[in-house]
């Protein structure tokens, strides 16, 4: 993965804006897994993330972008999506 890459994630429905937010959608090394989300801060990207979305049409999809110094392209990272996000009905996404 090249650094100051994005992580993508793409739904077939329009999603509630307010739903799409750290507390639901993060990113993290690898290396942390095990919880729904590590509690050591050294497992997230430096610099910190952001969280948006964009709708096309009749979907949505969700954006991670990290800051300074980017992804590092020698680390594998896993990005974590949790029933929290919603469509516009109020159903959860449910995470395979």
């Amino acid at each position: 993965m090249p650094k100051n890459s994005t992580v993508n994630a793409n739904f077939s429905e329009l999603l509630r804006s307010s739903t799409v937010n750290s507390d639901n959608f993060t990113i993290y090394k690898f290396a942390c897994d095990g919880a729904e989300f590590p509690e050591d801060l050294t497992c997230y990207p430096e610099g910190g993330f952001n969280v948006y979305r964009q709708n096309a049409g009749q979907a949505t999809t969700a954006i991670i972008r990290t800051y300074a110094p980017y992804l590092d392209p020698l680390t594998i990272y896993n990005p974590r999506l949790t029933a929290g996000i919603q469509d516009m009905y109020q159903n959860c996404f449910n995470p395979a």
